[in-house]
């Protein structure tokens, strides 16, 4: 086995802890994803390779679909393994509409995720970021698309001692907090959806975010943030 097949096995194993916690987190329901050994976790990447299930929208062993637990935010996630170390606009475009027709998927609740390899960085705002401009294309043809590399998954950036609690808020919630403030959305600041912690809760365009920040002079004090 060369190196290269032992460094992904290793990340495809890495990986797949701080997946199932981000997916946690949003709320989906991962009990068939846990207690994987290291062996089963390489021979499931095996057999996705085997079965050239890459470019394809059939999910293979590897690949997951997982359903939200919260019957008031129904939703499926669906993540597919597209190990390449380059992102290329037309591939992914092709694999992610043949995902979605075959799923049946709905563009306002559901998500795909294409897992590369290298560590994907967005950055908020920047007009010639090809993978924002990628997600960007592909949400106006409404699909709700994440590009991750599994080397973003070597740690989970939620549990950083410096990143405050995100929490994505209800519709209810939502009504609740204009009443209490008094306000309009237009008047909450705005959070980019390639911001680390939007994309990690799978903060879509339009909702809103709560953010416990730290204080020194008043402690724990919630800020809010509309995403766009």
């Amino acid at each position: 086995m060369t190196s290269y097949n032992l460094y992904l096995n290793e990340l495809v194993f890495k990986s797949r802890r701080y997946i199932i916690e981000m997916l946690n987190d949003r709320g989906c329901d991962t009990k068939s994803l846990e207690n994987y050994t290291q062996d089963e976790m390489i021979l499931l990447l095996d057999k996705h390779q085997q079965g050239k299930y890459e470019d394809a929208a059939t999910l293979s062993p590897l690949d997951i679909k997982v359903k939200s637990k919260n019957e008031d935010a129904p939703g499926t996630t669906i993540i597919k393994y597209k190990l390449d170390e380059k992102i290329k606009k037309d591939v992914i475009t092709k694999l992610v509409t043949s995902i979605f027709d075959e799923h049946s998927l709905n563009k306002d609740t559901d998500c795909v995720i294409i897992m590369n390899i290298n560590r994907v960085i967005q950055r908020p705002g920047a007009k010639d970021d090809s993978v924002v401009g990628l997600v960007n294309a592909l949400y106006l043809k409404g699909m709700f698309v994440q590009i991750y590399g599994l080397e973003n998954f070597m740690f989970n950036i939620s549990k950083h001692v410096f990143v405050p609690k995100h929490t994505l808020l209800s519709p209810k919630e939502v009504n609740e907090l204009k009443d209490r403030l008094n306000i309009e959305l237009k008047h909450l600041p705005r959070i980019k959806r390639e911001d680390p912690m939007a994309k990690y809760i799978g903060l879509r365009p339009g909702q809103v975010v709560s953010i416990n920040a730290l204080s020194a002079t008043v402690g724990c004090m919630p800020y809010y943030r509309q995403c766009e």
